[in-house]
């Protein structure tokens, strides 16, 4: 099967999907996980910035070390 195509589920009975419930959490629920989640990505972006700047700095603490000078 090629991408894109799209081939029906074996076994699969429409009505049984109609019958369905998916949960839906209500407008203030998901608010309140959007901010969360931002929050999350914030605090990603802040280690992984973190991150460059350690890798940044342990060459010049590595041979500060290595030459006595710590």
């Amino acid at each position: 099967m090629l991408v894109g195509q799209r081939q029906p589920q074996p076994h699969v009975w429409i009505g049984a999907l109609d019958a369905l419930e998916v949960p839906v959490p209500d407008f203030k629920q998901q608010q309140w996980f959007g901010e969360l989640f931002a929050k999350i990505e914030a605090l990603r972006a802040q280690q992984a910035n973190a991150q460059e700047e350690l890798a940044a700095m342990l060459p010049a603490a590595l041979d500060r070390a290595f030459r006595g000078e710590l």
